[in-house]
């Protein structure tokens, strides 16, 4: 009878044992094969709003078709990896691509042993061959030859090329309709640019136009060119575009061109306020300078600088003696992953945005990290409010990150507030509203939404 509780004892440890070894079996998880699997590394692609999506196993490569009523600028990349696979994109801290008339995008995955794949990703967008430019009464060229023309809205082109083995090309033209001479220009959001154009300065009849396959845009039709003029680049060091500038401080003009002889004025204006308009000094060909006067208001301004009463240029600003002003430092429509590069960024033309369309923003105090760190996630940015007198809605924002800036050694962060299809038309103040629940200062132009 003794035996009996020892015999149970070993019982109980042999089927304890038992239990262990079962629970201590890793869960092996599910693998899903599918036409677009890159063994190893990718089981399946999602693209949200896509007709068809294809992969070429041979090009490592996925060919993304967009339907005619695709209207966004970006698609987001949602990819279900192997076990154990990490991808790597060129944007530091998503996977929206912005393909308007972009090269391929290109991304990298390391499968569970850590070997390296990469993927190219064509995208074709089914909609016509649509341009939208800036409306202008003349072409100017700056003195060192250079034009630009404003675009508003592009439509119906993917990457370049748009899938493998296809030759359709983007080509831009700057034509004299009387002689027939041309010279080509270059496309990169959101302008056509044109270099050493001085020949066509005395043209009766310039054209304008963008042709991608066998399709044409004519922007414009017999303008001639104004007189030359000077350019306005940038006010002070890069980092005077991240903060707000105290009445009193000395604004200092970047550019090339300036003459003594001719004269420069800057114009403060926003939806809110009187405007105010000051002398601008003439230091050197390259560099102006302004004081901000005393009897400007605090608040968010479009800054215009004129020479001669012809404008120049136009900037975005924030006027505060509070250096951590909450503020709205920039807004714009036209994206690109390095927004913190392109004219639009800092450009303060007044907006017009559609339901459904996304409208970005820098907020202040602005947020940085050097780019030798990790896209930090956990940045917390304000909301976006848009307010009139019949409707107030709160837009929380999607994080975004340009890591370019400063030579590609600081990541600025900044937010994607996506208009919902809901909002009435009409004009909207902008404010951002913080964690604390303080609000920004409005921004300097009511927003129109259509």
């Amino acid at each position: 009878m003794k035996r009996f509780p020892l015999i149970t004892f070993l019982l109980f440890l042999f089927l304890s044992g038992c239990n262990k070894k079962e629970k201590a079996e890793p869960e092996i998880p599910e693998v899903h094969i599918t036409e677009l699997t890159a063994a190893g590394f990718i089981q399946t692609m999602q693209i949200s709003g896509a007709q068809e999506i294809n992969y070429d196993s041979a090009l490592h490569a996925y060919s993304v078709t967009l339907p005619e009523s695709y209207t966004k600028d970006y698609i987001t990349i949602n990819l279900s990896l192997y076990p154990k696979a990490k991808v790597f994109f060129s944007s530091p801290e998503s996977s929206d691509f912005y393909f308007r008339a972009m090269p391929n995008a290109e991304f990298t995955v390391n499968d569970a042993k850590g070997l390296s794949q990469n993927f190219k990703l064509y995208v074709k967008h089914l909609a016509p061959f649509s341009v939208t430019a800036s409306p202008a009464n003349s072409l100017r060229s700056d003195i060192n030859g250079n034009c630009s023309v404003a675009i508003s809205k592009i439509s119906g082109i993917g990457t370049i090329p748009e899938s493998p083995g296809s030759d359709k090309e983007l080509k831009i033209i700057l034509k004299d309709e009387a002689s027939g001479e041309v010279i080509k220009g270059n496309y990169y959001l959101p302008a056509v640019y044109f270099n050493n154009i001085n020949r066509f300065l005395t043209s009766e009849g310039i054209s304008v136009e963008m042709h991608y396959g066998d399709k044409t845009v004519t922007l414009y039709n017999k303008l001639k060119f104004s007189k030359v003029r000077s350019v306005v680049n940038s006010i002070g060091d890069p980092y005077v575009s991240f903060s707000p500038t105290a009445i009193n401080d000395k604004l200092h003009v970047n550019g090339s061109g300036f003459a003594k002889t001719n004269r420069y004025s800057a114009k403060f204006e926003n939806d809110f306020n009187a405007p105010v308009t000051v002398d601008a000094t003439f230091e050197n060909s390259n560099s102006l300078s302004l004081v901000l006067p005393a009897n400007i208001v605090k608040g968010s301004y479009s800054l215009s600088f004129y020479e001669n009463n012809e404008l120049l240029n136009r900037f975005s600003k924030v006027i505060s003696s509070d250096k951590n002003e909450k503020a709205i430092g920039q807004m714009w429509k036209s994206q690109s992953n390095y927004p913190t590069t392109t004219q639009d960024f800092y450009a303060s033309e007044k907006l017009t945005v559609e339901k459904g369309m996304p409208l970005y923003a820098n907020p202040f105090p602005v947020k940085m990290s050097s780019s030798n760190l990790a896209f930090d996630k956990t940045v917390k940015l304000p909301a976006l409010q848009l307010k009139n007198s019949s409707q107030t809605i709160i837009i929380n924002p999607v994080l975004k990150g340009d890591n370019s800036y400063a030579d590609g050694t600081t990541i600025v962060y900044y937010g994607r507030y996506d208009i919902p299809t809901s909002l009435s038309s009409g004009f909207y103040e902008a404010r951002m509203i913080y964690e604390d629940k303080s609000e920004s200062l409005p921004y300097w132009n009511k927003i129109e939404i259509k």
